[in-house]
């Protein structure tokens, strides 16, 4: 199956409306998805693709490049999907999946190295932001002082409600690494925003 047939695939609007599958849980969706069901993957598609799509979109900080990636993101999905073992949640495993494809894309740019990027772009429905514009944009350039890893590691935490285990799990970490970056993460957004003069309103 090629990237063109399967983009058509999960996005048949009577895969996404089939109530049988929308009462599936989601192992029992990869392991229909494993073998070969559109149906089941149009289904998985529904469930996660805009948190996945976020999730990239804060990372790459490009909207074209997210939405390529997302479809990597779900081939791989597809290509791989025999080979999830159940030791993880779907989702952590399905996160996994879409940091790995975002950090080889930035590691795929020749003028930034992954490690030492220092600007990223927030993403729409990143945590902590208000419906304050003027508070919103003090969060949004205290993010972009991010590196993805501590921005990861923040919105798995803080936005995707992910435990610390379960967001070790996606970034492929010991849980103590993830708890540094959250609270390094959180330790320099309060500096930034109370340097800019503005209430953070404990958001950290």
């Amino acid at each position: 199956m090629n990237q063109e047939t399967l983009t058509n695939d999960y996005k048949r609007e009577d895969a996404a409306d089939d109530v049988r599958l929308a009462s599936v849980d989601d192992r029992e969706l990869i392991r229909q998805v494993a073998a070969r069901s559109h149906d089941a993957f149009a289904e998985l598609y529904r469930r996660f693709s805009a948190p996945l799509f976020n999730f990239l979109l804060s990372l790459v900080s490009d909207q074209h490049a997210a939405e390529d990636l997302l479809q990597e993101v779900f081939l791989a999905i597809w290509k791989g999907a025999g080979h999830y073992r159940g030791a993880a949640a779907v989702k952590t495993w399905l996160f996994n999946i879409a940091y790995k494809q975002a950090v080889s894309h930035l590691r795929r740019r020749k003028e930034v190295l992954v490690d030492d990027l220092d600007q990223i772009a927030a993403a729409p429905g990143s945590p902590g932001l208000s419906g304050d514009p003027i508070q919103n944009r003090i969060i949004i350039q205290a993010l972009e002082r991010l590196t993805p890893q501590h921005r990861a590691a923040l919105e798995l935490v803080l936005y995707y409600k992910m435990s610390y285990r379960e967001a070790a799990e996606v970034l492929a970490c010991p849980v103590g690494t993830v708890k540094s970056r959250v609270s390094y993460a959180r330790r320099q957004l309060q500096a930034m925003i109370h340097a800019s003069g503005q209430s953070a309103e404990d958001r950290y």
